[in-house]
């Protein structure tokens, strides 16, 4: 997170979407660095169920593949993807 915070320096996140978040491992670790609504995507339904289970109230999962993200263009400020 220290990386992410660095390359952004003092922009404003307001929206993060995690391409691939499979079981949203880096889910906490996004949550206490931005204070902000953040989105996961991943095709794999079962990964996403137990993400679902760590899955705040600012937290919202979306069953699609990464090449046809069904998300408007512009809709988030920070886009996360690790190991995917």
């Amino acid at each position: 997170m220290d990386a992410i915070l660095g390359a952004i320096g003092g922009s404003e996140i307001r929206s993060i979407v995690d391409v691939g978040c499979g079981t949203w491992r880096f889910l906490q670790a996004l949550s206490d660095a931005f204070s902000c609504e953040i989105v996961g995507i991943d095709r794999s339904l079962p990964m996403l169920r137990e993400a679902q289970r760590d899955a705040g109230d600012r937290m919202r999962l979306v069953c699609c593949d990464a090449e046809r993200i069904p998300l408007r263009d512009g809709a988030f400020d920070l886009a996360f993807i690790s190991m995917a």
